[in-house]
């Protein structure tokens, strides 16, 4: 009893502990691909920041693909000269076993090269970084190290999106400011863009929860306002909806870790920004429910696509149309306009069908659980505070996913497989450490006590 209570006081008072010996970085020996981890790091922010847009000269020697190559090289390199296995978890086998029902689906797809080509342009690309993600974040300075990156990335481009606003940059749409989004793959539209804040949010929120320097917390706070305010400035509802799903999923976790103190923070300083809205988004907002007050006639537009997707799915549920094929089958089901379904999962069941769909199911639950695991493992471990908050914005960030993916036409890009890879490398890390999972109503008594 004296020795959980004595827990529960270094727990309270994170703040101020010095990390043990039981979570400092690994060394070299232990922690192996330095050059490829690096390389990973490089490649995601030629990804999100898109250097190439800003100096043109670098646009035909394609750093992207260099980067991404040296990595994989490195990666596969070190572990060989160390004896090491390539690193194949659970996770990793089940997005192998959804692309390999991919390639099953090309030889009946509607268009069998347009599948195989997209495979190899598009999906494997973003298994390939679930892969290095999964094996070279394998200690917790280099999982502090990736987040932060993706944090101050994400600031960027949330800063991005709010000039933009403030000088009316906006797409040519009757009646809506949309902002055009950053000119990068990901975020190349407004709702791109929003996803994408939406995705990092909660991890810079939990770089918050774990700073303990006063400075850092000051830009961490800025960060996570930036990028709430990127999402709102996109005017994406899909967008809103994800940062409404982070918002409850993040005041849930507050009450039932004991800390409703900190809820009542984080509900009172969002009512105080209200006022700053710009003009118009509740109108906007109010079209997810009401699609008579959408001016662009978008919302009903996706509603029947999502139909015509369903409709499809039921009179195919085996094969679907072939991977990334999906807007063929739509054009076929009601009529020519050749726009995807705005929905992940019926893209899933649309291209691949109800096995492939299945199989993304089981592959995210997958994740949230690796998640999961890492927050039990770390969660009665004082000088795994870092780990046991980045799990946590992990899963928050998945659940967001989860929900937004119900408006974003994104199955095989790099979102998703993002933060999968994230998940994977939080929960080797923690058994790597060697924490236990402690038990769960000892875990909710020790967070309660926290608060007292």
């Amino acid at each position: 009893m004296n020795e959980s209570r004595t827990t529960a006081t270094q727990l309270t008072r994170w703040w101020d502990a010095e990390p043990s010996a039981a979570f400092a970085p690994t060394t070299s020996e232990q922690s192996s691909g330095g050059l490829a981890f690096r390389a990973l790091l490089t490649f995601t922010f030629i990804l999100l920041i898109s250097p190439q847009g800003y100096f043109p000269i670098l646009t035909p020697l394609r750093i992207a693909y260099i980067a991404a190559l040296v990595a994989i090289v490195a990666h596969v390199g070190g572990r060989w000269q160390l004896g090491q296995a390539l690193g194949v978890i659970p996770e990793v086998r089940l997005a192998l076993a959804l692309l390999g029902w991919s390639f099953l689906s090309v030889p009946f797809s509607y268009w069998p090269g347009g599948s195989l080509s997209f495979l190899f342009e598009v999906y494997v690309k973003a298994i390939i970084v679930f892969w290095l993600l999964a094996g070279c974040v394998d200690d917790p300075r280099r999982l502090h190290r990736t987040v932060w990156a993706l944090s101050l990335m994400g600031c960027f481009i949330g800063l991005a999106a709010i000039r933009q606003y403030l000088s009316g940059e906006f797409i040519p749409i009757v009646n809506v400011k949309r902002i055009e989004g950053y000119n990068a793959p990901l975020t190349a539209n407004p709702n791109d863009l929003a996803l994408m804040l939406n995705v990092i949010l909660p991890l810079t929120f939990a770089l918050l929860l774990a700073e303990r320097r006063q400075p850092l917390r000051l830009f961490l706070m800025f960060a996570v306002a930036v990028q709430a305010g990127g999402v709102i400035a996109s005017f994406s509802r899909g967008g809103f909806l994800g940062l409404m799903t982070i918002f409850l999923v993040t005041q849930w976790r507050f009450v039932r870790r004991g800390r409703p103190q900190w809820a009542m923070v984080t509900v009172f300083v969002v009512l105080l920004c209200i006022p700053l809205l710009p003009s118009g988004y509740m109108e906007r907002i109010r079209s997810i429910g009401d699609t008579s007050a959408d001016v662009t006639g978008s919302a009903d537009v996706r509603w029947n696509d999502m139909i015509a997707a369903r409709d499809y799915v039921l009179r195919n549920p085996l094969m679907g149309a072939g991977v990334g094929m999906g807007v063929l089958a739509l054009n076929e089901e009601r009529g020519k306009t050749w726009i995807q379904v705005h929905n992940v999962y019926l893209q899933y069941a649309t291209d691949l069908g109800i096995p492939g769909l299945i199989l993304f199911l089981i592959l995210l639950g997958g994740c949230l659980r690796s998640t999961r695991i890492a927050r039990l493992r770390s969660a009665m471990h004082p000088d795994a505070f870092e780990l046991n908050a980045i799990s946590e914005g992990i899963g928050v960030s998945l659940v967001g996913f989860a929900v937004s993916a119900f408006f974003h036409p994104v199955a095989y890009d790099f979102y998703f497989y993002y933060l999968a890879g994230l998940a994977s490398a939080s929960r080797l890390i923690s058994e790597r450490a060697g924490y236990a999972v402690g038990d769960r109503s000892d875990a909710r008594a020790l967070g309660a006590s926290t608060t007292r």
